[in-house]
């Protein structure tokens, strides 16, 4: 017996959308690693922030404090090369006398990941002072495994959140 040209013969188990299905499987699965690549990244930058804010709170804390030589300790190779412990004195003077102790709020933070040189991170504080507040930009560096202060500046004017340029 001869099939008609028209008739087609049944094929069975044959599932449709195929392609259509690998495609949302592919998309799943990229969705997915980016979740996961997004979540690490928020996981380490959250470390990052709690490490570098251990060390610049102790700094700010110990400025306040009047404790200027255990502040110093805490500041980078780099730092103690620009800066004397005389004329870091003079900075954390400032924040010892005109700052009050209880009253030190973070007002934001930044990071930068210089893979050719080093990482960096930034935190900028308002102090409330005597008179008026005071603001002082905390920039730290990373040194081996520990976070060091690199840079200290203190105003009466607030910082931006944007790291200066280190060179």
């Amino acid at each position: 017996m001869r099939r008609a040209k028209s008739e087609k013969p049944a094929k069975e188990g044959k599932k449709r959308g195929g392609f259509r299905r690998k495609l949302l499987v592919f998309l799943a699965c990229v969705a997915a690693a980016a979740g996961i690549t997004y979540a690490s990244y928020s996981y380490s930058l959250g470390t990052v922030h709690k490490e570098v804010a251990k060390v610049s709170d102790l700094l700010v804390d110990d400025m306040q404090s009047g404790k200027n030589s255990q502040a110093y300790q805490l500041t980078s190779v780099d730092f103690k090369r620009m800066v004397s412990q005389t004329d870091f004195d003079l900075t954390a003077n400032v924040v010892h006398t005109y700052t009050t102790k209880s009253t030190k709020h973070e007002l934001n933070w930044a990071f930068k990941n210089n893979k050719a040189k080093r990482a960096y991170a930034q935190i900028n504080y308002r102090l409330d002072g005597t008179k008026k507040p005071y603001y002082v930009r905390v920039v730290m560096q990373k040194e081996g495994t520990v976070w060091r202060v690199l840079l200290i500046n203190v105003a009466e004017t607030p910082y931006p959140k944007t790291i200066p340029t280190i060179e």
